[in-house]
């Protein structure tokens, strides 16, 4: 199997895990926020963890957004560099 492909084998397979771990660390509070009891006057802190982990999932989409394009971007300028050297003041 060439590099490229394996590189992209191991991107993804990541991202799984990284999902199914944040899908796991969402789900437990739940369950255990449903068991405890609170007052009617005091703050539930069920929307305080929803409200983190949604904050943690886009910061973590828009960083992994990021490192794609930058990474896409980066080899298009190599290979642009490749081709023509005197375009690498402009890439």
């Amino acid at each position: 199997m060439n590099p490229a492909g394996l590189f992209k084998r191991r991107v993804i397979l990541t991202l799984v895990v990284v999902m199914a771990l944040l899908a796991i660390s969402a789900v437990f509070p739940v369950y255990r926020l449903a068991a405890e009891e609170t007052s009617p006057a005091s703050p539930s802190s069920g929307s305080a963890t929803a409200g983190l982990i949604a904050a943690a999932l886009a910061f973590g989409f828009g960083a992994i957004g990021a490192g794609i394009a930058i990474g896409n971007v980066g080899s298009a300028a190599m290979g642009a560099i490749a081709e023509k050297p005197e375009l690498a003041s402009q890439a």
